[in-house]
């Protein structure tokens, strides 16, 4: 059976909105205008509506939805610190996101579409990441904003972050986006709705851009997100008992081992396993409260 051309529009759209929210480098200028934002998700709903419209979808007005839909607004009023955001731009947001837990016939769909299109844009990202010590990085400066703190050297698939307060690069992979640890929080979430399909090429790529992007956040979400998993599929406790005690030893293994490089233009470079350990929990503590908050509620409707 041929599917519409609004399935398609309606998941580019949602495809392009989850760019603009991880702030990959090419959708920056989204940022200029409050005013644009407003029209840009003004555009996703009306896309939404229609999408809903000529596939006769009924909204879901369950209880859970709208437990939801109310925990999806305190998760933005928390993030943006106790200020209430545009109402107008939450409404059309929220309605996208109706449209697409309403729709339990094509979430699947949806979210395949999604980590394809996400693993079409890391997979060169990651080479030349990898590759990094026999390409030089090259490329012209970009800078988001007035940010004082970082410039960016661009490679078009990859963009180099440049610290101005220690004059050189973190050695972290965010691929497109802004920053590692939002980027790792996203690719935690976007596995955990999948259900960890691993059988796929594009969740092992999503897998491979996680343990290489040194997010702490995003190493606490997955693990969490995977134990979850396993207990909600009825997995056996003991394997989940085993793996709750390996995983952290080897991630953070990963992170004193392999990736070390990573701390050599940290503000205090500290090489105790102790200290480190220490100094990135302290740094990154509040971050997974708030990524929970946003990934929970829709996550529940998913699964």
């Amino acid at each position: 059976m041929k599917q519409p051309k609004i399935l398609l529009w309606f998941r580019l759209a949602i495809f392009f909105e989850i760019l603009c929210g991880a702030h990959a480098w090419f959708t920056w200028w989204t940022d200029s205008s409050r005013l644009l934002q407003y029209i840009i998700a003004l555009v996703i709903a009306f896309i939404a509506y229609k999408y809903k419209s000529k596939l006769r979808i009924k909204l879901n007005a369950s209880p859970a939805v709208v437990f939801a839909m109310l925990s999806y607004i305190v998760a933005i009023m928390f993030f943006n610190r106790g200020s209430i955001p545009s109402l107008v731009e939450v409404a059309f947001t929220l309605y996208t996101l109706w449209v697409v837990i309403s729709d339990r016939e094509n979430v699947k769909g949806h979210l395949q579409f999604i980590c394809k299109g996400l693993a079409i844009i890391l997979i060169p990202g990651i080479i030349l990441f990898l590759c990094k010590g026999f390409i030089p990085k090259i490329g012209p400066i970009i800078q988001k904003g007035s940010s004082e703190d970082y410039i960016f050297i661009n490679q078009f698939f990859l963009i180099h972050r440049i610290d101005w307060w220690n004059s050189g690069s973190t050695n972290r992979f965010h691929s497109v986006f802004l920053e590692p640890g939002y980027f790792g929080s996203m690719l935690s979430f976007m596995m955990f709705a999948i259900k960890y399909d691993f059988s796929k090429w594009y969740t092992k790529t999503l897998l491979v851009a996680q343990l290489v992007s040194l997010s702490l956040a995003g190493y606490i979400l997955t693990f969490v997100g995977y134990v979850m998993y396993l207990i909600s599929e009825g997995r056996s406790l003991k394997k989940i008992i085993l793996l709750a005690i390996l995983i952290p030893f080897v991630i953070l293994g990963l992170i004193l081992g392999i990736f070390s490089t990573r701390f050599m233009n940290d503000k205090i470079a500290i090489f105790t396993s102790k200290k480190i350990f220490i100094a990135l929990a302290t740094s990154h503590i509040k971050r997974p409260l708030k990524l929970f908050l946003f990934c929970l509620p829709p996550s529940i409707l998913i699964l």
